[in-house]
């Protein structure tokens, strides 16, 4: 909504390893910061993934298990506080963190 939201690209990459080849996974939050509604988009779909947001102090303020392929998905994050929050995120590709800010 103005020239102050950014999209931020997340690469994780993991491998070899002993289960499977290497591989990468990307995802986008935006916008970052975010007022009530990041949105993640995967530029693959993901057939599932467990979300969690941790604020500063380590407490686990949000979580949502998500099913079904998807490319996309809104998280509500209007009732938390302005801040810097962790974004965790894992798919059956791995286990991805990433700090995101809310300002509203």
């Amino acid at each position: 909504c103005g020239s102050d939201t950014t999209t931020q690209a997340i690469n994780l990459r993991v491998g070899p390893t002993s289960n499977g080849p290497e591989f990468e996974h990307e995802l986008f939050i935006y916008p970052n910061p975010a007022r009530n509604y990041p949105e993640l988009e995967w530029t693959e779909a993901v057939r599932s993934a467990e979300v969690s947001i941790i604020n500063i102090n380590g407490v686990q303020l949000y979580q949502e298990q998500l099913q079904g392929p998807r490319r996309q998905q809104k998280i509500v994050t209007s009732e938390l506080a302005e801040g810097i929050y962790i974004l965790h995120v894992t798919t059956e590709k791995g286990r991805l963190s990433r700090k995101f800010i809310i300002g509203r």
